[in-house]
């Protein structure tokens, strides 16, 4: 019997898109940025068994963060919003 193993996708990528996606500009005394990341799972099995109904389906997350921080970088002030869009 041909099984995959359990919880091991065939592929998984992630793209931490900080340096092409993060965005700074002086505000309020300080500085303001905006960054984001995305990550994709395909769907894989969490049962030995391989039945369909065991299997987990592919997704996408993304995640997006935005943040103030002070001119002497005393203060940092950040809001972050984790599973902004989820499909599968």
């Amino acid at each position: 019997m041909d099984v995959e193993p359990t919880y091991t996708p065939e592929l998984q990528a992630m793209a931490l898109a900080l340096a092409l996606a993060r965005y700074e500009w002086p505000a309020f005394n300080g500085a303001m940025s905006i960054q984001s990341d995305i990550s994709y799972s395909d769907s894989y099995f969490y049962n030995l068994r391989n039945f369909d109904t065991d299997q987990f389906d592919s997704y996408v997350i993304s995640n997006a963060r935005m943040a103030w921080v002070n001119a002497d970088q005393q203060w940092k002030l950040s809001v972050m919003v984790r599973n902004l869009t989820v499909s599968g």
